[in-house]
């Protein structure tokens, strides 16, 4: 009796590897595409999605709607594709990347759907650019040009123009959000060494000056206290002891 031990070479290993990987990108490509699609603007053809969101959208959940970390799409995944349809010219960029360089991260990146991307999905061109048109001269980014100055309201506005209206206002709010983040997470750190009554005391005081003047005026010390431990909540903090 022989025994014989079956082994893959390195060669087939890389060979089963490679097709797996092909495999993967192949099934979230095609699982990426009915997503853009669904949240595609007729008029800037961007999709309202950033990368980061787009990869959450795509990953299996749970019952519970939670995401399954052994199958989840991540953001590095799913940028790699990305740029490989930019590439084809299937998508585009809405605007090139930026690095906030106060969090240290990057800013949301957002695609748009490019007209040979909408060739490759058989969509008729002509009505497409005839929807386009109509959407773009109904457009608050076209709204926004005309206040502005940057146009007159006889003008018609280009995808191209609009896109970077858009993007541009959603970078910055990215930026005010994560400046608000982070001015909490420090105000929290400043909190949580304090003991629970002064942290109380310290968020009323907080919230007092940064209530508008008028609103200030009628706040009661009861309404008060209500609104620093609602935001004490919001911070995790209401129950935390001090360190």
């Amino acid at each position: 009796m022989f025994l014989v031990t079956l082994s893959m070479s390195p060669a087939a290993v890389r060979r089963d590897v490679n097709m797996a990987s092909v495999r993967n990108v192949s099934a979230c490509s095609d699982a990426l595409w009915p997503v853009l699609i669904s949240f595609c603007d007729a008029g800037k053809h961007t999709v309202g999605m950033c990368i980061s969101r787009l990869a959450k959208e795509l990953s299996a959940k749970d019952a519970k709607g939670n995401v399954i970390p052994e199958t989840e799409v991540t953001v590095s995944r799913l940028s790699r594709l990305i740029e490989e349809q930019v590439r084809f010219g299937v998508l585009g960029l809405a605007e090139e990347r930026a690095w906030d360089r106060e969090s240290r991260t990057w800013l949301p990146t957002y695609v748009y759907i490019t007209p040979v991307g909408f060739q490759m999905l058989g969509v008729d061109m002509d009505k497409l650019f005839k929807e386009q048109e109509k959407k773009l001269r109904q457009s608050a980014e076209r709204e926004q040009l005309i206040r502005e100055g940057v146009m007159s309201e006889h003008d018609d506005v280009q995808a191209h123009s609009a896109r970077k209206c858009w993007s541009g206002r959603k970078r910055r709010e990215a930026l005010v959000y994560r400046r608000n983040k982070g001015a909490e997470r420090k105000r929290a750190n400043n909190l949580i060494k304090l003991p629970a009554d002064e942290r109380l005391h310290a968020m009323s005081e907080w919230i007092y000056r940064t209530l508008p003047p008028d609103e200030a005026y009628w706040c009661t010390s009861e309404r008060l206290k209500a609104l620093a431990i609602q935001h004490l909540y919001q911070l995790d903090l209401a129950l935390s002891p001090p360190d």
